[in-house]
């Protein structure tokens, strides 16, 4: 089993600086300062400093601050559907954690998007057997459901290999 690498502090401070919604490194530097400062911190240490960064939330810049999901903004005013937003969890603030959600849930979306665009189909994730059922099995990397496999065990191997 290999060893994680531990990384340095100073890194995930930055690192999380540059994933969250602030404008600019002082105004994140400033915003770690007051969380710090409310809980009681004069002097923290780095770790401190981490452990601030990670509490520090923004406003959300998909609901505006609302918490709520808007799907468009009218005389400066958030306007939607209403239903909790996805982004924030309907707190209305983005804090590190949330953002390290929404990245990978970007990734994994922007991901599976390209793969459609070149041609790999919009459900590339779930393999279908030759009856249209989602697959559960794989016999020689033919995808097979449960059924079919379990239909004719005794020719189900050979009637896959053939195809």
């Amino acid at each position: 089993m290999a060893k994680s690498k531990q990384v340095p502090l100073k890194v995930q401070y930055m690192q999380i600086a540059k994933r969250s919604l602030a404008t600019s490194l002082v105004q994140f530097n400033e915003a770690v300062i007051k969380v710090l400062v409310g809980a009681g911190v004069t002097e923290p240490s780095p770790k401190q400093w981490v452990q601030g960064a990670k509490a520090v939330s923004f406003p959300c810049g998909r609901c505006a601050g609302t918490g709520q999901f808007i799907t468009m903004v009218e005389n400066g005013v958030p306007k939607g559907p209403g239903g909790i937003c996805f982004r924030c969890e309907g707190k209305g603030r983005q804090n590190d954690a949330d953002r390290r959600r929404n990245h990978g849930y970007d990734s994994y979306t922007f991901g599976k998007a390209a793969h459609a665009m070149m041609g790999g189909g919009a459900d590339h994730d779930e393999a279908k057997c030759h009856c249209g059922e989602s697959a559960t099995e794989k016999w020689d990397g033919t995808p097979v459901c449960g059924a079919c496999w379990a239909d004719c065990c005794d020719g189900a191997q050979q009637q896959y290999m053939e195809g």
